[in-house]
This record gives C-alpha cells, sequence and structure tokens, in this order.
C-alpha cells in the first residue's frame, strides 16, 4: 500500500515531524502531530509547529498512514526464551529483559540458566514469525525479520545464573556467568 510508510531505527531523545519532500525549506507542507496517533497535513507557511516528542533513546518502528492520517509510535522492548531459560520455549511467557534506565537499547537479564539454547524476540505474540534478535557469533548478534528461514540460537552449556547484556543499536552481546 503506497500510502502506509514504516521506518525502523534508532530514535534518540527528540521531536519530529514530516516534511513532504527534501527541500531545505521550513516553510513546506508537513505532517504534524495532532494528537500522539493522528496526524495533519500542515500547509507551508502557516504558523502552527506541531512535533511528535520521543522521550527516551530507543529502537523505534514509525508507521504512518496517509489514508487516515495516523501514526503508530512503537518502541522495541526485548524479551528471552528458550530450553536454557526458565520458561522454556512459551514465548507467550516469554521473559523481559530489563530496560536500561537511559539507554532504550541496552536490555538486561539476570538470573538463571541451564544448559539450552536462547534468542530474543520483540514482544510476546505467540507468532514465531515475528522479529527476534538472533545469533551471529557470542558477542554479536542481527534483527532476525519475521518469517524469514533462519533460526540461530545462542548455547549456554554450564547451568548457573547469568547477567547477560544485548545492545540493540549496536548488536553487541555480553553472557558471563556470575
Amino acid at each position: 500500500n503506497p500510502f502506509i510508510i514504516t521506518d525502523q531505527g534508532v530514535l534518540n531523545a527528540v521531536q519530529f515531524k514530516f516534511p513532504v519532500n527534501r527541500n531545505s525549506d521550513f516553510g513546506q507542507d508537513m505532517y504534524e502531530r495532532a494528537t500522539d496517533s493522528t496526524m495533519y497535513l500542515h500547509q507551508g507557511g502557516a504558523s502552527d509547529d506541531n512535533k511528535w516528542t520521543i522521550d527516551k533513546k530507543g529502537f523505534y518502528t514509525l508507521t504512518l498512514n496517509l489514508m487516515n492520517n495516523t501514526i503508530k509510535i512503537v518502541r522495541t522492548e526485548l524479551y528471552i526464551v528458550g530450553d536454557a531459560t526458565p520458561i522454556g520455549w512459551n514465548i507467550d511467557q516469554a521473559i523481559a529483559l530489563k530496560e536500561d534506565p537511559v539507554d532504550g537499547c541496552i536490555f538486561t537479564y539476570t538470573g538463571p540458566m541451564t544448559a539450552g539454547q536462547f534468542k530474543f524476540p520483540v514482544n510476546r505474540d505467540t507468532d514465531w514469525g515475528q522479529d527476534m534478535y538472533m545469533r551471529v557469533n557470542d558477542s554479536t548478534m542481527y534483527r532476525h525479520v519475521g518469517g524469514a528461514p533462519d533460526d540461530n540460537k545462542w548455547t549456554i552449556t554450564t547451568a548457573g545464573n547469568y547477567v547477560i547484556t544485548a545492545n540493540i543499536q549496536t548488536l553487541k552481546l555480553s553472557i558471563k556467568q556470575q
């Protein structure tokens, strides 16, 4: 649908609006904030200047629907699931990782792990075809696009308590047994 525009990426704490072209003139038409979930087409030269505000750095998905003038802003959360975790492969019970209080791209799990595998879904939906962060190697990950056939997991070989820290901006992972 050419009227639905989606973009994903890291946003810092910032205000924003959407110009309709790449001209350097701020007097042009722009999509601006009506409410947190709706927008309107600002006419170039009008005095209003209504922006959306991102309060905390994070990985966001922005979806604009130009047919009904809506916007959906979703900050990525991170969960852990797998037979190495206390909940097994029950994705609807995936364990939420603790988000860093300043940097919404850093998430930490602290707790027990058993010998087995794990990966990081971005929600608790029961659909396994969703986006997840998966293994490149022991310290690097990538964002798996839902529906792709790859299924690269990390493996824990020694049971114990662990601190696992994932940075979804740098795609770095730290796994430390306590």
